[in-house]
C-alpha cells in the first residue's frame, strides 16, 4: 500500500460502525414505514429508554472518564 499510511484500530472502526448502525436503523425504520413495532420502540430516538440512549450516555461516560483522567495526571 502507501507508506506512512496507517491503520484504523480494530476497536476505533467497531465504534464507527456502531455509531452509523444506531443511526441507519431509525432512518431505515422510517423509512419502510414502522413495520415492527418493538424494533421501532426500541430504536425510538424520541424516547428515553431505548439502545441510541444508552449507547451515547455510554459514549458520554467514557469521554468524561478519559478527561477525568487526563485531568488527575496533569
Amino acid at each position: 500500500m502507501f507508506a506512512g499510511v496507517r491503520r484504523i484500530p480494530l476497536l476505533i472502526a467497531l465504534l464507527l460502525a456502531a455509531d452509523c448502525a444506531l443511526i441507519l436503523i431509525p432512518v431505515i425504520d422510517y423509512a419502510i414505514g414502522h413495520p415492527f413495532q418493538r424494533l421501532s420502540n426500541l430504536f425510538n430516538l424520541d424516547a428515553e429508554r431505548t439502545v441510541p440512549t444508552w449507547y451515547s450516555s455510554i459514549q458520554w461516560f467514557c469521554a468524561g472518564a478519559m478527561f477525568g483522567s487526563f485531568a488527575t495526571h496533569a
